[in-house]
């Protein structure tokens, strides 16, 4: 398994960062989403059960959830700023789940 650098991408709709990961919206808490690396290209979701360092590494590992696309990777976030921001926006991370 590689270790790779993850560029940050705009949003949602930016296909051009394959994989890229965003801040957005989740209940009005902010996540980090992901898109897949490998062969399928989707949305992967968000780093639920992830600790993002402040340096942007990602532990654990990060996997594709289609079990047909098999990317699994070591990660680390590029222009990880160690929190969760959007452009113009004060940190508000959600608690951590008990």
């Amino acid at each position: 398994m590689s270790q790779i650098h993850i560029p940050r991408s705009s949003g949602f709709g930016d296909h051009s960062c394959k994989p890229g990961w965003w801040v957005g919206l989740l209940d009005g808490c902010q996540v980090v989403h992901l898109r897949c690396g490998g062969a399928c290209g989707r949305h992967a979701g968000q780093l639920e059960g992830h600790t993002i360092h402040p340096d942007g590494r990602v532990e654990p590992s990060i996997l594709c959830p289609d079990p047909k696309c098999g990317w699994h990777v070591w990660g680390i976030l590029e222009d990880w700023a160690g929190g969760l921001k959007m452009p113009g926006e004060e940190p508000t991370p959600c608690p951590p789940s008990s």
